[in-house]
């Protein structure tokens, strides 16, 4: 169900008159509790990505930046393990069925899940279960929506996930879209920063917003500082500017609207 504020408010406007007469105040009703699959990326900071369907409940593209704990097993060191390459592997988590637009709102804020490497809807191995996610921030959300425009440009939001590692989520707009994570590496340090619990938006001018324009291991990408967030240009190749960022992992990429499968299948 989407939180619509304007919606919100009359609803409260609403129970506030219907109060003065004695009649029953409206009631806003949570979507079911569900497993809302989860993908993990980052080192020196954890973030978590909702797999979203353009259905209720799973109807939310959201970004949360989160801690991993265990009773028994050192769950961050785990995770850490998998990672430890330096370029990120696809890490899932099944969590227990939970209602996500409480954990949107900051009603809960932790959950237990099973961490897998791989995608845990499909062959995958399982590396810890009973583990708790905390949720520390929550870096983005967006109500996905049927009736929604596609933005008319390639968009992503940038997560810088080290010194001179970041991720690039792909912003989806759309339900003929696609949900993609990309790893990036600087040549030369820092990265461009931003602000604690926040993510910068990075729009690509004169690229359509397609899964076949979406950005490639291998890519090199220049960053504009814009009012707004960054521009950017795409050229094919591994670059040595100090001031590019090169796509060294696209690890994960699903297409809409169910977002299942591979961005590539068929192609």
């Amino acid at each position: 169900m989407k939180i619509n504020i304007k919606v919100l408010t009359l609803l409260i406007a609403t129970a506030f008159s219907t109060s003065q007469t004695g009649a029953a105040a409206p009631k806003i009703i949570d979507p079911p509790a569900a497993v809302h699959g989860m993908v993990l990326f980052g080192s020196d900071t954890i973030y978590a990505s909702h797999i979203p369907m353009y259905h209720v409940p799973h109807d939310w593209q959201a970004l949360f930046q989160v801690t991993l704990s265990h009773p028994t097993v050192d769950a961050k060191a785990l995770y850490l393990q998998q990672v430890a390459s330096g370029v990120q592997p696809l890490i899932t988590i099944e969590p227990s069925p939970l209602v996500l637009t409480k954990l949107l709102n900051g009603q809960i804020h932790s959950f237990a899940a099973s961490l897998y490497r791989g995608n845990f809807e499909e062959d995958s191995e399982k590396l810890l279960q009973g583990m708790t996610v905390t949720v520390k921030t929550v870096l983005f959300q967006q109500h996905l929506s049927l009736d929604a425009a596609a933005l008319p440009r390639l968009t992503y939001l940038l997560i810088p996930t080290s010194l001179t590692s970041a991720m690039l989520v792909h912003r989806i707009s759309g339900p003929d879209n696609f949900d993609q994570i990309v790893q990036v590496k600087t040549v030369a340090t820092p990265l461009p920063t931003t602000p604690t619990g926040t993510v910068s938006t990075v729009v690509f001018p004169g690229v359509a917003d397609t899964s076949a324009a979406r950005l490639r291991a291998g890519d090199a990408i220049e960053l504009t500082r814009t009012a707004d967030g960054w521009s950017a240009t795409i050229s094919g190749g591994n670059s040595l500017s100090p001031t590019a960022l090169n796509v060294v992992a696209d690890f994960y990429c699903t297409p809409g609207p169910d977002f299942s499968g591979s961005c590539d299948a068929g192609t």
